[in-house]
């Protein structure tokens, strides 16, 4: 009974989604704008012809013209009559689906999928009274697991405005981090703990910390996360035991990735550079922890908000590993209370907050893989791992056990023992630092000549990577079960990798797994096409070089890579609102690249003072920092920068298919996906570092 409860619930809140959707869509576009300036034209024109009426001293014309406003008149009445009970649809609508999304979310026993779209129907419609009304009284039916995979969401929308929306928010995510804390503390504490690396580095410089302390302007997000930790901490004394204590793991993580080695105490143990973690770091001078879990295992969701069986922290190794990048991130080993010791990676100077919103459509794209009976089928899925930001510039990341990038997989690491498999498969080519240097040479020179260096290139460094499938199996069965693991997660991760513009896809940001041949897509800074503008553009929409391709098989890109192309592509653009709705927290919560710092915002709110003191006024439209501390339009203080909306919308333009302008089908548009990432001709333009030739 409940099963068909929920079943007919949700179809009825589906149908009534789509059928909002179409009204909304036709509402906003040109056609009914049209509309309404020929209605406000319409009345204009009955008036004037009214009015010429009244000044009119024959009869007959008089008449005349009075019937000519009368016609006027009504047809624009009827017009707007029209477009009225149009709206009218659009807000029934609208109400009946959420009120049987809400009904769903209370009915269901398992994890699904109409919690995004319920979330996208409140955001969307954050104003209007009578949606709030809805949720505030459906909201106490809706089980609270249901919310957790959207917490990012949640917390990204809070602010110090008071309104009905926000009050109904700060509820829903205090009672959603009460049941479930291990998944709905660390988020909350990231939000309260934005700018807590700029404190860390005042104190460190006591000579200039009033100034900029002065300087540091918090985001009402900030005051309103860091008041409903307050909140949670006088809920009970459990949760604030609990809270209290990860408050103080967080807060000493980020002193560590905030503490800046001397060079000379590095060492190196075969081949590794290392450090000793100082004595007084707090992370080794916490006491005795006993309800904080590790941030990055994946924690399954619990209905019933019961995590008694978790591990939870227990120490850490004052020994350090030091992972190669601009920012020396820091390799952890933490120890836990079952007796296990996990690796963690502690990144600085680093905002991992679009690495967790990517992952988190990963994870998304998985879901929907799993509801579609063809991608169950096929075992489709995309690989993830945690990512945990602690602020807006530091964060951890789950580290990939038993997994080596795909470079080194292929030519080595640089040491004795580290041979590739190109060198040991194919021993009389020419070597990848060859390859690179031709690349390299031919960097400035016509695109002609560009191709002709890199089938060149191409022929003398054949590919290789079928041989590691032989390297890690040992029986024919395992041999085709690693290949069609390989295969599956190279499909879902290009489609996945491309709707969300990953870039930077160069043979050490992708990583396979020893054990299954699954692809690991790391490092995922660059993204919504923004490798588009770099000083070499890529252009290709992702990695599909030679040796990927040769993993294949016989059948190339033509056999399963296109096959689940197509699923993952046709099941990802089914579901294009849901995943619009889970990117879309960047409009709310912009990356740190996208926006000024607080010392920046307040250098640049005292210039602004001094160049316009003598006027209050200011363009509509043009950037302004407004009393939250971040800069948005004068004209609509809840946007973020055109840089966001203008990469989130090419994310819903590829979820719609439309490429150079076109709407493609799916099977086009994956033929064209496929065709762009092996043409040579796009190959041979990209930066040498990319190692297009792997």
């Amino acid at each position: 009974c409940t099963h068909l409860v929920e079943s007919g619930c949700q179809q009825i809140a589906d149908i009534s989604d789509q059928l909002y959707r179409e009204t909304r869509d036709f509402l906003s576009s040109e056609e009914v704008a049209d509309r309404r300036k020929n209605i406000r034209r319409g009345l204009e024109s009955a008036k004037r012809i009214a009015s010429l009426s009244n000044n009119t001293g024959d009869p007959k014309e008089k008449k005349a013209l009075f019937r000519t406003s009368i016609i006027h008149h009504k047809n624009a009445l009827l017009d707007k009559q029209n477009l009225a009970e149009k709206e009218k649809e659009r807000d029934e609508y609208l109400q009946i689906s959420l009120q049987h999304y809400l009904l769903c979310l209370g009915h269901s026993t398992q994890c699904n999928l109409s919690a995004y779209k319920m979330i996208s129907l409140w955001f969307e419609n954050s104003e209007d009274s009578l949606v709030n009304e809805i949720v505030k009284k459906e909201w106490t039916r809706v089980k609270r697991h249901k919310l957790v995979p959207l917490l990012y969401q949640l917390v990204a929308r809070i602010t110090t405005t008071k309104t009905l929306f926000t009050d109904i928010l700060n509820n829903v995510i205090v009672e959603v981090c009460k049941q479930h804390p291990h998944h709905g503390l660390p988020v909350l504490l990231m939000m309260a703990h934005a700018h807590y690396d700029d404190l860390i580095k005042e104190h460190s410089n006591v000579r200039h910390s009033r100034k900029h302390q002065q300087e540091l302007r918090q985001e009402d997000r900030v005051e309103t996360a860091k008041r409903l930790v307050d909140i949670l901490k006088g809920s009970g004394s459990v949760v604030k035991a609990h809270l209290c204590e990860m408050e103080q793991v967080c807060q000493a993580y980020l002193h560590l990735a905030n503490f800046e080695d001397n060079p000379s105490d590095r060492r190196k143990i075969k081949g590794q550079e290392i450090i000793n973690m100082p004595r007084n770091q707090p992370l080794l001078n916490l006491p005795e922890l006993e309800h904080t879990a590790p941030f990055t295992i994946p924690i399954a969701v619990q209905p019933s908000g019961r995590y008694d069986q978790l591990p939870t922290l227990r120490s850490w190794d004052n020994v350090m590993h030091l992972v190669g990048g601009v920012n020396v991130p820091k390799r952890l080993t933490t120890y836990l209370s079952d007796g296990r010791h996990v690796y963690e990676l502690l990144k600085g100077k680093d905002d991992l907050r679009q690495d967790a919103v990517l992952e988190q459509v990963f994870g998304a794209v998985n879901d929907l893989l799993q509801a579609d009976y063809v991608a169950r089928q096929q075992r489709l899925s995309v690989r993830t791992y945690v990512v945990a930001p602690l602020s807006q510039a530091t964060g951890l990341v789950q580290w990939c056990d038993n997994s080596q990038a795909l470079g080194d997989f292929l030519v080595g690491d640089g040491s004795k023992r580290g041979k590739g498999l190109h060198q040991r498969y194919r021993p009389n080519d020419e070597s990848s630092a060859w390859c690179r240097n031709v690349f390299k040479n031919f960097a400035s020179k016509p695109l002609k000549e560009k191709l002709v260096q890199f089938e060149h290139v191409l022929a003398r460094f054949k590919p290789v990577m079928r041989y590691m499938f032989h390297e890690i199996s040992n029986t024919p069965e395992q041999w085709y079960e690693r290949r069609q693991c390989y295969t599956k997660s190279l499909a879902t991760s290009c489609a996945a990798g491309y709707i969300l513009g990953l870039g930077d896809r160069h043979p050490h940001n992708i990583l396979l797994d020893k054990n299954t041949a699954e692809v690991i897509q790391i490092d995922l800074g660059v993204a919504f096409d923004t490798a588009k503008i770099l000083p070499t553009p890529e252009t290709v929409p992702f990695r599909l070089t030679q040796n990927l391709v040769d993993g294949l098989g016989t059948c190339g890109v033509d056999g399963g890579l296109r096959e689940g192309l197509l699923v993952t592509m046709r099941v990802m653009r089914e579901a294009r609102q849901l995943l619009s709705t889970v990117v879309g927290v960047l409009r709310h919560d912009p990356l740190q690249q996208w926006q000024l710092s607080p010392k920046q915002m307040a250098l640049l709110q005292q210039i602004e003072r001094d160049d316009s003191s003598s006027s209050s006024s200011c363009v509509p439209g043009e950037a302004t920092i407004n009393s939250t501390g971040s800069t948005c339009p004068q004209e609509d203080d809840n946007s973020c920068s055109s840089q966001a909306e203008r990469c989130l919308k090419r994310v819903e333009q590829k979820l719609s298919g439309v490429e150079d302008g076109a709407a493609l089908t799916v099977a086009e548009q994956v033929t064209a996906l496929l065709h762009q990432a092996t043409d040579n001709t796009n190959l041979c333009s990209l930066f040498a570092g990319w190692q297009a030739y792997l």
